[in-house]
């Protein structure tokens, strides 16, 4: 269908060809090959295509890496309105390197694009910016506007950047009660960070009543899903539990590892 739609100038159909040669489903992977049927689909003002090339040159996938070529192809995606090409375009300014200066004012202008759409990695990174004031001085009121956003979306990151400002009370009124209720939601996606931050939580009574047992299976969730740091938290911890309070935290921990790890 994507050869027949594309032999007919069909945008959407040569995006599909490119993307099939690009990634070798029913054909041999030829990037060469999916750069032609991409670029024809970008002069037909497919977005997602340009966002496509962007990708390969972005990672040097089947082509030398090369930002600059990437920022090329990124920017055609942007103008279309792609949210993830301006996304991607924002991190290369963020992050430069490869030649490429650093821009933070160009990089907030195409994350904010994306935010605009609801982008929520987008949201959550432009909150980064002015939380960490690589935009200037921080605006704390700001970067709790755009993680809020992030994280009503469902981003686990930003949810754990939310708890993180209702305990500090950075951008928005101290609440004890929010920064538990967002940094549970966080945990339960499997974000490891948050899941080490329940256990804290719970042994120390912050926001619900002290619960050893718990802040045992949350400690032991994160470290089984890769923070380290939660690591001495547990082993701590396991000194001053019971006999008996061991046993039901150990089959609690099987459980919260099993069950709040990140979806695939």
């Amino acid at each position: 269908w994507y050869q027949k739609a594309a032999d007919q100038n069909n945008a959407e159909g040569q995006y599909g060809v490119g993307y099939m040669y690009d990634n070798g489903y029913g054909v041999p992977q030829n990037v060469d090959t999916a750069m032609v049927w991409y670029k024809k689909a970008v002069d037909l003002g497919n977005s997602n295509a340009a966002l496509a090339i962007g990708y390969d040159y972005d990672n040097g996938i089947g082509v030398k890496k090369d930002l600059n070529e990437a920022i090329k192809w990124y920017t055609k995606g942007a103008e279309m309105g792609n949210a993830s090409a301006q996304y991607n375009l924002g991190l290369i300014y963020e992050q430069g390197g490869d030649g490429v200066q650093p821009d933070m004012n160009k990089a907030a202008q195409y994350l904010e694009k994306a935010a605009n759409q609801n982008h929520a990695k987008s949201q959550l990174e432009l909150g980064y910016l002015y939380d960490s004031g690589k935009l200037g001085k921080a605006d704390l009121q700001k970067a709790a506007y755009w993680y809020q956003k992030s994280a009503d979306a469902g981003n686990a990151n930003a949810q754990f950047n939310m708890a993180d400002m209702y305990f500090r009370g950075d951008g928005v009124t101290r609440n004890v009660d929010q920064s538990l209720a967002w940094m549970r939601k966080s945990a339960e996606q499997g974000f490891a960070k948050a899941q080490n931050q329940m256990g804290v939580y719970y042994r120390d009574g912050i926001g619900l009543t002290a619960n050893p047992v718990e802040a045992y299976a949350w400690f032991t969730a994160a470290v089984n899903h890769g923070y380290d740091k939660a690591a001495t938290n547990q082993t701590e911890l396991e000194k001053t539990l019971s006999a008996d309070d061991l046993v039901k935290a150990k089959a609690l921990s099987q459980k919260y590892t099993d069950d709040y790890k990140v979806k695939e």
